[in-house]
């Protein structure tokens, strides 16, 4: 999944599913259980992670906010017109980036 927004994700498929209707009050395991289920099946990929379910997983958040990325993610990659210019931890590519382009973006020279 690709958002422009950051989002709960540090969790299973599962419990990123079951965290709107936890965070307004279900917390039967059963009905937690038929919404995520029917939710699934709504986008059509519940026969693809119903064994996964419960695993956790790595996410991907696409952003323009450079303050975000730094605050939110381990690893990052830039990207420009298509190519991966650059990729590596968070903190290193935004102090110290190997790339000019990488450099010109994080510091607002373009983009």
């Amino acid at each position: 999944m690709v958002f422009q927004q950051s989002n709960p994700f540090p969790m299973s498929i599962y419990d990123n599913i079951a965290y709107g209707p936890r965070v307004h009050g279900i917390k039967d395991k059963g009905t937690l259980d038929h919404i995520v289920e029917e939710s699934l099946k709504d986008a059509a990929i519940f026969d693809e992670v119903k064994a996964r379910l419960k695993k956790k997983y790595t996410v991907v958040v696409v952003t323009h906010n450079m303050q975000q990325a730094v605050r939110v993610s381990d690893d990052t990659a830039f990207f420009l017109l298509g190519e991966m210019v650059e990729l590596g931890n968070t903190q290193n590519l935004f102090t110290y980036p190997n790339d000019k382009r990488t450099e010109n973006y994080i510091t607002g020279r373009f983009g």
